[in-house]
């Protein structure tokens, strides 16, 4: 077998980077009081944001608004949160992300986090009908990267 056929059935390896088990916070605003907007002092652009520019999370991390998550929606300083469990796909994201409402919006019979785009669409679709789904999910970045661990 030669080089240019090994490399195409092998991909290049990752660096591997070992994270601990522990939590990790990872807050857009830094204990800002002002919380970033999207669009106005916003480290997520669409469409201009480099994807792969992105911090690597570790597992079992979770944080709060931009780039991850959005804010501002559907009101002003409505913040949501976002968090990943342990599993990383052999792309280098999480395969395990959730996005989490803002307090304001939990109630009863809701669904207090969304595991896909599909379920949240459904929720997005049922309690805000005039709303553009598709701006919503251009606002923040969905998938999350995280580390390959050997671990």
């Amino acid at each position: 077998m030669d080089t240019d056929q090994e490399m195409s059935q092998n991909p290049p390896p990752y660096e591997h980077v070992c994270a601990d088990d522990t939590n990790h916070k990872f807050w857009e605003n830094d204990g800002d009081d002002h919380v970033k907007e999207n669009g106005n002092r916003s480290s997520f652009t669409p469409g201009e944001t480099d994807l792969n520019q992105l911090q690597a999370i570790p597992p079992v991390s979770y944080g709060q608004g931009l780039p991850f998550a959005p804010v501002d929606f559907p009101s002003p300083s409505d913040v949501w949160t976002w968090r990943v469990g342990r599993r990383v796909s052999a792309t280098g994201f999480h395969k395990d992300r959730f996005l989490i409402l803002p307090d304001r919006l939990k109630m009863k019979n809701v669904p207090k986090s969304f595991a896909s785009k599909n379920t949240l669409s459904r929720y997005l679709a049922t309690n805000f009908p005039e709303m553009d789904v598709n701006a919503f999910f251009a606002s923040f970045c969905w998938n999350i990267p995280g580390f390959v661990s050997t671990c």
